[in-house]
């Protein structure tokens, strides 16, 4: 789909960075970037990334959501691969979209580009008529619940998740959208 959304709509934009809708093909790069954040899954799936990854992030989701409604952007810098979104639209339910991952390399961490991309990210899904979006946080992982509280989230419950290689205590986040107010001409 290049860089239109759906009903030929640009996808969101991100200064300075160019945002490309992942597909089969992208697999080996996506393994490239699990590789270049490593630091990140071994803390939250206590296992280090492995080839294969990027495919089954382009194609894992719950059951009953649509292969259209799980979409995987890619977030490129002079054409390589700096960051990825993981986005499920209508999870769990109508109107709500899921935010599955949201990751940068080291060296795009702390300028500044997770906060922009998520405001890009949020505007557009407030444009597709999504009311609200939810996601899970690691416990082990404090810096990331900081960043997504600073987002406006607010903590629903937490729970234990049962991940591949460990079990984690996970904050189960959500953020209800509102559309902009619009001045009544006076």
């Amino acid at each position: 789909m290049g860089s239109k959304g759906w009903m030929g709509e640009a996808w969101f934009k991100v200064a300075g960075l160019e945002v490309r809708l992942l597909g089969p093909a992208d697999g080996e790069t996506l393994d490239e970037l699990y590789f270049a954040c490593a630091d990140f899954f071994e803390m939250v799936e206590g296992r280090a990334p492995a080839k294969g990854d990027g495919l089954s992030l382009l194609s894992d989701r719950p059951e009953g959501v649509l292969f259209e409604n799980k979409l995987v952007f890619g977030l490129f810098e002079s054409e390589r691969l700096v960051g990825a979104i993981d986005l499920l639209r209508d999870y769990p339910d109508q109107r709500s979209w899921y935010l599955g991952l949201m990751i940068f390399t080291s060296a795009m961490r702390n300028r500044g580009v997770g906060t922009l991309a998520f405001d890009a990210l949020r505007s557009w899904v407030l444009s597709q008529g999504g009311q609200s979006i939810r996601l899970i946080v690691q416990s082990q992982n404090p810096r990331a619940l900081e960043f997504w509280l600073r987002q406006v989230f607010s903590i629903l419950d937490t729970a234990i998740h049962q991940g591949d290689a460990q079990q984690n205590q996970v904050h189960q986040l959500e953020l209800t959208l509102v559309p902009p107010m619009i001045s009544e001409p006076t």
